[in-house]
């Protein structure tokens, strides 16, 4: 009985051949083989997530537009700067992404504090009494505050991503402000950074 090959499958039995033909042979230059390698070798270009990016420029200038102590003090624009210059000097599209998504975890952070202080605030505007009896100047003190929890959560899990330790101090951030929103002047994050 005979039974037809298609057409395909012709081509297929023939591809080690065409392959066989791309290999080097002895009377191709090396100058050939090793533009090819050149060609192989070469990175592939990055493609950034224009969105997200967008996204982190657009709430940099909202922190920056407040004057957000959590910016590092840098002028307007600088931050964002810093930020898509090291995605540009990216390697790898993997790394980009892991530095991209550092970076919007970082300024979440950044948010999150800000949003704190903010309430933190508007509490002292309303009771004028609490800042004249501290000791210290309460908004430093609690800038200081909440930036030195990153450390006490790094040094009391120290087997843990600095993914992890981020998602840790949002939801220690959240918590902070929930407490300010719902007990005011009485809450122990205002007492606390009173003395």
């Amino acid at each position: 009985m005979f039974v037809p090959i298609p057409s395909f499958a012709v081509a297929a039995m023939d591809a080690p051949l065409l392959v066989e033909s791309m290999l080097p042979s002895p009377n191709r230059s090396s100058s050939e083989d090793s533009f090819g390698l050149r060609v192989l070798c070469e990175p592939w270009p990055i493609i950034p997530d224009l969105g997200l990016e967008s996204s982190i420029v657009n709430r940099i200038r909202v922190l920056e537009a407040a004057n957000s102590p959590f910016l590092l003090g840098k002028e307007k624009g600088e931050y964002w700067a810093e930020i898509k210059e090291s995605l540009r000097n990216s390697s790898y599209q993997r790394e980009y992404y892991r530095g991209l998504d550092f970076e919007n975890r970082d300024l979440l952070i950044r948010e999150r504090k800000h949003s704190c202080y903010e309430v933190f605030r508007e509490i002292l505007l309303r009771n004028p009494s609490l800042e004249e009896a501290a000791a210290y100047p309460p908004q430093e003190n609690f800038i200081s505050f909440l930036n030195e929890k990153r450390d006490a959560l790094d040094v009391s899990h120290p087997g843990h991503s600095p993914a992890e330790v981020d998602r840790l101090e949002i939801l220690f951030l959240k918590e902070v402000e929930k407490d300010l929103v719902k007990n005011g002047s009485g809450s122990i994050h205002i007492i606390g950074n009173l003395n």
